[in-house]
């Protein structure tokens, strides 16, 4: 299932690259590539899961489940696509520990981002499992703890981190770029993300969706849109903040959590 979700992400950073090089004008006035369609959309996914290691007839079915999927989730989101939008945006920002008197580096990769006309930030996070509820998302059920929603939360800290100007680059941040700021990333912007208190107004304008890529049983496609408040940001921060400083400590050593049957607490047992 996760080289499944693998295929599907790299898929759809496959068309929104695409979309955007067709809206690329070049100085003579003229476009050098077409406009993605949906079989531009359903190639890309044949040729990615190739890329999987999976056998015969799990690639066959899993490029049908794919292919059913992609097909219905385009025909009811391509026309809200933005051309300019950038998929798989790399980040690496520097989240300061006071206790520690130092900084640890935050990365998260964004499946989607536009920077809004309207003076915002749009992220979408793709999903490929069975849609959830809005309740679930957030965790208000017995069943869910909410990560969906924190993943949100985590995405709005991030980019409150990132630097309006570039800044030095992390040995370990390789695959996730250097920490440049979004100036590059969305060069029509530019003015405005260079700038730190236009950029603070973007992201405090942060809009989260959660879009899931297969339909519900009644084959409806869902997304949830959520506006996440900086009270969330602050209690996600505190629990980065104490975390990080258990971890320097090893006060969490000796720590168990409530589950009885986890294997990481036997597994702590057995490194006395």
């Amino acid at each position: 299932y996760l080289l499944y979700g693998t295929a599907i992400h790299h898929t759809l950073k496959d068309f929104f690259d695409a979309l955007r090089r067709a809206e690329a004008i070049d100085e003579g006035g003229l476009r050098h590539e077409k406009k993605p369609n949906e079989a531009y959309l359903l190639a890309s996914f044949e040729r990615r899961l190739k890329e999987e290691p999976l056998g015969i007839a799990d690639y066959t079915e899993t490029l049908e489940k794919g292919k059913t999927a992609l097909s219905g989730y385009f025909l009811h989101s391509a026309h809200e696509w933005r051309f300019d939008a950038r998929a798989e945006l790399k980040i690496e920002a520097l989240f300061p520990i006071d206790t520690l008197a130092a900084s640890i580096p935050l990365r998260g990769i964004l499946d989607r981002v536009e920077i809004l006309p309207s003076g915002g930030v749009l992220v979408v996070d793709y999903k490929t499992g069975k849609p959830k509820s809005r309740n679930e998302i957030e965790g208000n059920t017995k069943t869910s703890r909410g990560d969906y929603k924190r993943q949100l939360v985590f995405y709005k800290l991030l980019l409150s981190l990132v630097s309006s100007t570039a800044v030095g680059n992390s040995k370990k941040a390789a695959p996730y770029g250097e920490r440049r700021g979004l100036a590059p990333s969305f060069p029509q912007f530019e003015k405005k993300l260079r700038s730190r208190p236009q950029l603070s107004i973007i992201v405090a304008n942060f809009e989260g969706v959660v879009e899931f890529i297969e339909p519900d049983a009644s084959g409806k496609y869902r997304e949830e849109t959520f506006a996440v408040t900086d009270e969330e940001v602050a209690a996600l921060s505190e629990v980065i903040q104490k975390t990080a400083t258990e971890i320097h400590a090893l006060s969490f050593w000796n720590k168990r959590c409530a589950d009885r049957s986890c294997r990481y607490c036997a597994m702590r047992e057995t490194l006395k």
